[in-house]
């Protein structure tokens, strides 16, 4: 998205305070702090905020949305975000410091999280530390008591404003037991070891168990209000637990709408989802926003299972998590027929095709929408745009049950749809499908960012309900043919819309 001459002014003066920052008050809080005052009067208003979404995004939030995000930080109720309120929102959150130089804090480390990969007895572990230590798993199966040492890589990676101070570690634990709880902690025997976290493994293949996930794109931090829906998550999983986290593209927004991009904001991000990603496998897909730098901070920060499914990097790939095989697609590299990633994503789904005994259900996954009815790059995404024309053929003939986009900043759930047109015999009510001949799609774009969608009107036929509150999809596939599909909203505090999808011949 190209900036506007004030939205390059605002950049500009980002860069300039971002300096500072870094010189005087070397802090996470303190750099997002001086970036979303952008008037640098001490106060975060709501002219501030619109700012700050128009210089990341290259778009405006709506009226309503900032004034949301105001009001859940604005304690004393005067209209504005005050420091004091600010800090003592997030620290807890967040709170840890970059550490000054020399400082043994350096060591710790931070920013724990998890992914699976194509086997239930594997599961891939990474974190970061501010100055290169061993990376070294310890684990077990009971609290506190560790039986196993596994040792991993390490590296380090370059880009973005005043490039990135850091290590990122990776270990890759094998020769687990399916379906079991593991207790564990990263770090070093010779500096710090992190805080305990216990995850579960996948349950093994043809078991039949149930699973929940929880699925979304477009999150970011204060976009204006990933961290709100990060919060609303974890507590959802405190009651539901999820088995697996689905994001389909548009992860930190670290970048300004341009060419720049700050790494710091990747800090936070994954300081904010820290609670759940380091205790349920998360799982990451590309979005247009992770492109600064050729990619480089998305590919650097995670290890998505492309290696086991012979998919590219981070790029595409696929794995298996209970009764779900799961693809994930890039949308921003090329896609059409004959491609190297249409071609490898043919392939993929003949596999899934010939497991389905085992892993019944099949989801595919890419950041931009496949079929939506956003007014914004809608002849991509209408029955006849591109994204249709290279994978529905594929689609129908593998008989993929859903198809999970973001990109768009709203909620559609589609009707079971093929060129264009309703597959009405499986519609039972608005919120039961019964044996479709055709995928859903479903465009769950509002885990955080900024939400100013316009919709083509009339509402075409194969919309069943399209809404702009910020929240996740929660999904749980229940066996072989049942699967219940949830919008979660912490603006509505439960359920805004729901789904069964009833499939008894995949």
């Amino acid at each position: 998205i190209r900036l506007t001459m004030r939205s390059q002014f605002v950049a500009l003066a980002i860069l300039a305070l971002v300096a500072l920052a870094s010189a005087s008050n070397n802090r996470l809080l303190g750099l997002l702090w001086k970036t979303l005052d952008t008037d640098g009067d001490n106060k975060v208003s709501k002219a501030d905020i619109g700012r700050f979404t128009q210089t990341f995004h290259g778009a405006a939030a709506s009226d309503r949305m900032l004034s949301e995000a105001i009001k859940l930080l604005d304690v004393n109720k005067n209209g504005i975000v005050e420091l004091s309120e600010f800090m003592a929102r997030f620290e807890p959150m967040l709170r840890r410091k970059i550490a000054a130089a020399g400082d043994p804090v350096q060591a710790v480390p931070e920013q724990v999280h998890i992914s699976v990969t194509t086997l239930s007895t594997e599961m891939q572990v990474m974190w970061v530390t501010r100055v290169n230590t061993d990376s070294v798993v310890q684990i077990g199966t009971t609290s506190g008591q560790y039986s196993q040492s596994v040792s991993g890589t390490s590296w380090t990676y370059s880009a973005g404003v005043d490039g990135w101070v850091g290590w990122i570690h990776s270990v890759r634990l094998t020769g687990l037991t399916a379906n079991t709880r593991y207790y564990y902690r990263v770090g070093s025997p010779s500096a710090v070891w992190g805080q305990e976290y216990s995850f579960k493994t996948p349950p093994a293949p043809g078991s039949g168990q149930s699973n929940t996930f929880a699925v979304f794109g477009d999150m970011g931090t204060f976009m204006p209000l990933g961290w709100r829906v990060s919060e609303f998550m974890t507590l959802d999983n405190q009651v539901t637990p999820f088995d697996c986290i689905v994001h389909v593209g548009d992860i930190a927004y670290g970048g300004t709408g341009s060419t720049w991009e700050f790494e710091w904001i990747w800090d936070l991000f994954f300081w904010q989802i820290e609670p759940l990603a380091a205790r349920v496998p998360y799982m990451a897909g590309v979005g247009n926003h992770e492109h600064y730098y050729d990619y480089a901070s998305f590919q650097a920060r995670f290890r998505m299972p492309s290696d086991q499914s012979g998919g590219n990097t981070n790029l595409w790939f696929s794995h298996d998590y209970g009764l779900v095989h799961w693809v994930y697609t890039s949308t921003e590299h090329n896609f059409t027929q004959g491609s190297p990633q249409w071609m490898w994503v043919q392939q993929d789904l003949e596999k899934a095709v010939a497991n389905r005994k085992n892993v019944p259900w099949i989801i595919l996954t890419g950041h931009r929408p496949f079929l939506n009815s956003d007014s914004d790059e809608y002849s991509d995404h209408d029955p006849n745009g591109k994204f249709l024309k290279a994978w529905e053929p594929l689609l129908l003939q593998y008989k993929v049950d859903m198809v999970l986009n973001g990109h768009m900043h709203m909620y559609e759930r589609t009707f079971p749809t093929a060129h264009g047109v309703v597959d009405k015999q499986s519609v039972i009510n608005l919120n039961l499908i019964r044996n479709p001949a055709a995928p859903v799609y479903m465009t769950q774009g509002t885990a955080g960012a900024m939400i100013r969608e316009t919709m083509i009107e009339p509402k075409p036929a194969w919309s069943a309900i399209r809404e702009q509150l910020y929240g996740y999809g929660r999904m749980t596939v229940f066996n072989s043919t049942h699967m219940f599909y949830e919008y979660r909203s912490f603006q509505t505090q439960g359920t805004h819309d729901s789904m069964w999808l009833i499939q008894e011949s995949h």
